[in-house]
């Protein structure tokens, strides 16, 4: 594995992955089973991703750790072996540590690189990745692998910076530990790793002061050591255990309960939630068939868990503060945990309720509320993520026209499938928003995502593909899809960080996709099986043949000339292929033998074309198309049916584009508006012609309208 240096080159790659957790290895793996040179980008000093920075005491998996591993290598299911039914982040990280071993992984990697920027290249289709290093790479393809709880939250307590005492984030716990020995402790949040923490370092604080902002549904895990009689058996029917894991909803070897829980009785009701309670772990919340789509039958859930909470809590005040009653249980992200609950029975326990008594801010010696202060020698803060989103914008990614992501998804994240982004093309996003991810098995949607990636750049590579992109329109459909999904169930009715609700000011989208491991796999299977359907895909072939045509050095000038018109013609075939990718058509080749056959391509290669809509479409590609091209715009005829209003438009922005094309400025935003160039005609007409067809290919910026006499607008 490489670490950077001064000495380091800015190489370039096919592929370039940032972040070597779960994903990122799993996607250098299949990348280098495709032959193509990659490079891993990872901040920290170690692989593992989320398990390398949340160290904090308790850390723990919430699946279990049969099926929290990757499936892809039988000989690895095998060898590798689990000591616990819940596997604890030193386990995982040994893990990890284990994998990039095995598969010679760490020689791709390069760590302690903090990626600071990424950009896309329009001229040579490349990305442009900077680090914190000084450097730059550059990759055809970029991949991001960054994890969806991985940008941490920044905490909003006012003079936080004037704390005399030790301030600790669980997300970056320090490798040495910290001491908590006989000190006054405090922590702020109780979601899932608030309640993995708390029991396992309350014995060893002097006190502990747990200040509380949401209570949670935490439900008992029942972790234990891992008999290996029950080791043996996972092993010999891991095969029907990933099976059952593929065609499910959470990607866990499960069942969902086939009846409503208001169709059985209460007693039945009762005696099935007894039994999962027992068991442990969030199979609770698959009882019944309805639980996470009709309040009355979560109603019946939730009140059982309130009624087991107050069993377990002594102090009925305590209770009812630990009591969650504003949202439907499940909704926000179930917490297993390990004596959470009995830990508030503690003498050296405190708990504070900051819905009633907020925090007013930080002071040297701790903390004050409404209640008033609260000395601390530690504060920890487990506060959470800015998720799924977060890492995204810490990146600075740049897309086409140097759209900034962070612009782009303004009033919320935009993407097709979780994958791919309109604008960004060749970004891949593994378990990026709009994909099951964090509702589901992590892990088995990372695979999941990984594979899909590595058969859509295999496919690229062998139909000769150079860029691929979401169409705007699939885009959209998808976001809607996401929210319908997401609109039927009771998720919406909790202010959660699935629909970015823990971050002030972080648009209100709801994050994952709700419709299940199973289904989900479906749909993109279905999408790449129908030749990427919502993609929209660009070929090389024809500018790659069209350099060979005009040889090494030959800078023809003339339209006579005929390696220059070898080459042009080749560049409009790539438009054509543009123009395809517009319309919402895969058969760019059927449509340029349709032309050339009813020979829409003149002997200097001017291509004709008619009918508004289809003109309108192959403008908006032109006006895409990189800056240097002018010369082929004088070879393109238009034959317009329209009047001369749209006329006036269409050469406007054709025009305006080949006088500017050099410069790079100036190109629209959105290639939809073509009619808005009509304006700039009128306000600054002079310079702009019609010239008669015959003149076509003689006068380069110029456009010809056969269907129209010469005009001089000036």
């Amino acid at each position: 594995m490489r670490r950077p240096d001064a000495g380091d080159a800015s190489p370039d790659f096919d592929v370039i992955v940032v972040g070597a957790g779960f994903a990122g290895l799993y996607m250098l793996h299949r990348i280098r089973e495709l032959g193509l040179s990659v490079r891993v980008l990872e901040a920290g000093d170690g692989v593992g991703g989320t398990w390398y920075w949340n160290r904090y005491p308790g850390a723990r998996c919430d699946i279990e750790s049969f099926d929290y591993s990757y499936s892809f290598s039988p000989e690895l299911e095998q060898e590798w072996a689990w000591t616990e039914r819940y596997p604890s982040q030193p386990e995982i990280l040994r893990y990890i540590n284990h994998v990039a071993d095995r598969f010679d992984l760490r020689r791709d990697i390069q760590l302690e690189t903090r990626v600071t920027r990424i950009a896309f290249d329009e001229d040579n289709t490349r990305w442009r990745i900077r680090t914190d290093r000084e450097t730059e790479l550059s990759a055809t393809f970029c991949i991001t692998a960054m994890g969806c709880l991985s940008a941490p939250k920044d905490p909003d307590i006012p003079g936080l910076d004037t704390f005399a005492g030790v301030c600790h984030r669980t997300s970056d716990w320090p490798k040495d530990g910290v001491d908590l020995g006989g000190k006054r402790v405090g922590v702020i949040g109780t979601g899932s790793t608030g309640v993995q923490l708390i029991p396992t370092i309350a014995p060893q604080a002097g006190h502990l002061t747990v200040f509380q902002r949401t209570p949670n549904f935490s439900l008992p895990a029942r972790n234990a050591p891992l008999a290996p009689e029950v080791a043996d058996e996972v092993k010999a029917n891991y095969a029907e255990r990933r099976r059952q894991t593929l065609e499910s909803d959470l990607g866990l070897p499960v069942t969902i309960g086939g009846e409503s829980a208001l169709a059985v009785s209460e007693e039945e009701r009762r005696q099935e939630y007894d039994r999962r309670w027992q068991v442990g772990g969030g199979a609770f919340l698959l009882a019944f068939n309805d639980l996470l789509v009709d309040k009355a039958a979560n109603d019946t859930a939730a009140d059982y868990f309130r009624a087991r909470l107050r069993e377990v809590v002594a102090d009925p005040e305590v209770a009812e503060i630990l009591t969650p009653t504003t949202y439907p249980v499940g909704t926000k992200r179930l917490c297993l945990d390990t004596g959470y609950y009995e830990t508030f029975n503690r003498d050296d326990v405190s708990l504070v309720d900051l819905r009633r008594t907020p925090i007013e801010g930080a002071t040297p010696s701790g903390l004050r509320t409404a209640a008033g202060q609260h000395d601390l020698d530690v504060l920890i803060l487990a506060i959470g993520f800015d998720a799924v989103t977060g890492a995204f914008l810490d990146a600075d990614i740049r897309g086409v026209g140097g759209v900034r992501l962070a612009d782009r998804w303004a009033d919320g994240p935009r993407a097709y499938l979780g994958v791919a982004i309109a604008g960004f093309p060749n970004l891949f996003t593994i378990t990026g928003p709009g994909s099951p991810s964090i509702v589901t098995n992590v892990v088995v949607s990372i695979e999941q995502h990984v594979d899909w990636i590595a058969t859509c750049i295999a496919y690229m590579q062998e139909h000769d593909i150079e860029r691929i992109e979401p169409r705007r329109s699939a885009e959209d459909a998808w976001v809607d899809h996401v929210r319908e999904v997401a609109d039927s169930t009771l998720f919406p009715l909790a202010d959660s960080w699935y629909v970015g609700a823990n971050v002030p000011g972080k648009p209100r989208v709801f994050l994952p996709y709700l419709g299940g491991v199973a289904t989900f796999r479906r749909l993109c299977d279905d999408v790449a099986r129908q030749g990427y359907e919502g993609f929209a895909v660009r070929k090389r072939s024809h500018r790659e043949r069209a350099a060979l045509m005009s040889g090494e050095g030959q800078q023809g000038s003339t339209m006579g000339n005929r390696e220059q018109d070898l080459r042009d013609r080749a560049e409009i075939e790539d438009l054509l292929h543009h123009y395809c990718w517009l319309v919402d058509t895969r058969e760019p080749d059927r449509l340029l033998d349709e032309f050339y056959s009813a020979d829409a391509v003149d002997d200097h290669g001017a291509v004709k074309l008619s009918g508004r809509d289809e003109i309108g479409h192959f403008m908006r590609t032109l006006m895409e198309w990189s800056e240097g091209h002018a010369h082929v715009l004088s070879n393109v005829v238009v034959e317009l049916d329209g009047d001369e209003a749209t006329a006036r438009s269409y050469v406007t922005a054709w025009h305006w584009f080949a006088t500017t094309a050099d410069q790079g400025d100036h190109r629209p935003a959105d290639y939809t508006c073509v009619g808005q160039y009509h304006d700039r005609l009128r306000r600054e007409p002079q310079g702009w012609r019609v010239i008669d067809r015959r003149f076509a290919t003689t006068a380069p910026g110029y456009v010809a309208l056969g269907a129209f006499p010469a005009v001089d607008f000036t």
